[in-house]
């Protein structure tokens, strides 16, 4: 259907614009797609560390339950990198390459401690690193970790199965006591608590009204003296002992040392007894050396008065010998005076 010459011909806005309108819009598109790429290159840097050096280690670990790739790493709670591969290493064990962004790569030295965490109860695992001390070095890129395993759910529950038998023994306990109650014995027991609390009541209104010697004690103001009494004298007796005591102090100190002299002088006791003994052994040697002699002495004096005669018969024999004879008188007695010569008998 041709169209009337009233109408004027509708097309794309952009066909009415100018050439130079539509090169600025086209720049403005450019523009912004440039814009929106550099946007997602720095968000992408924050979130996966991109134009940055990385720390990359190896974490060695016994199962990989839990794991994958893109686990996180953290360190005291933060993320700071994650897991980029999960490979077998020629002894057959399982090792982990992470990947740790360059701004938190000096909190890994060398006494960091790295284990499995928990997402969730049973959701994903992550890796927990340990911050390191200051004065250790930074880990170089590569090295080999080991991963410590946490508990297991089948080791959790056989942990806490033990725990809940004992719960259920407790219950079927507390079952079985309260089954073996009667009420009859039940409210028996109770009236005996009730006369029970009746007797305390009267008794503890007896000794408030000063009845009994706990009241008289409480209330009389003569046992209260009496007993004031019986403390002071009590706290002078124990004045006097610690007075005794005070002046048998030196004494005491006396025997202290004489203890310790004693104890000093013990060990030279043995050599001066053993002394002892041998100068006994050798004063009675000695006595019975002088008791041999004094034995010996009736006879030595016996022999020396048979010399003695025998000398004097010399001297006469030699008075009357000549030429002595002449010049010497005669001094031999008569036969009748002589002594009898006694021979010595041995």
């Amino acid at each position: 259907m041709p169209k009337s010459s009233g109408q004027r011909a509708r097309g794309h806005y952009i066909h009415q614009l100018s050439y130079s309108a539509q090169e600025k819009l086209v720049g403005v598109f450019v523009l912004g797609g440039l814009g929106l790429i550099v946007l997602l290159l720095i968000l992408s840097r924050q979130q996966w560390g991109l134009f940055e050096s990385p720390l990359r280690i190896q974490l060695q670990v016994m199962s990989a339950e839990g794991l994958a790739r893109d686990t996180p790493v953290r360190i005291s709670g933060i993320q700071v990198g994650r897991i980029e591969s999960i490979e077998l290493n020629d002894q057959h064990q399982l090792v982990l390459t992470a990947r740790i962004q360059e701004q938190y790569r000096r909190l890994v030295r060398a006494d960091s401690q790295v284990s499995l965490g928990k997402l969730s109860l049973l959701g994903r695992s992550s890796i927990e690193i340990t911050p390191g001390s200051l004065d250790q070095p930074e880990l170089p890129e590569g090295t080999l970790l080991l991963v410590a395993p946490n508990a297991s759910i089948d080791e959790l529950l056989s942990q806490v199965e033990p725990v809940l038998h004992a719960m259920e023994v407790t219950i079927q306990n507390l079952a079985r006591i309260t089954s073996a109650i009667e009420p009859q014995h039940l409210s028996q027991t109770l009236e005996q608590v009730e006369l029970i609390s009746r007797d305390v009541r009267q008794i503890t209104q007896g000794i408030a009204a000063g009845e009994g010697l706990v009241g008289q004690l409480l209330q009389s103001q003569e046992l209260q003296q009496g007993v004031e009494r019986s403390l002071e004298q009590l706290e002078a007796s124990l004045a006097s002992v610690e007075q005794r005591l005070e002046e048998a102090e030196p004494l005491l100190a006396s025997m202290t040392r004489l203890a310790v002299q004693s104890e000093s002088l013990l060990p030279s006791l043995p050599p001066l007894v053993d002394e002892s003994q041998r100068l006994v052994e050798q004063v009675n040697q000695t006595l019975s050396i002088v008791n041999q002699q004094m034995d010996r002495l009736p006879l030595w004096a016996d022999q020396i008065q048979v010399l003695m005669q025998e000398s004097e018969q010399l001297l006469e024999a030699l008075n009357h010998t000549w030429p002595l004879s002449r010049h010497q008188p005669s001094r031999r007695p008569p036969a009748s005076q002589r002594p009898i010569e006694v021979q010595p008998y041995d």
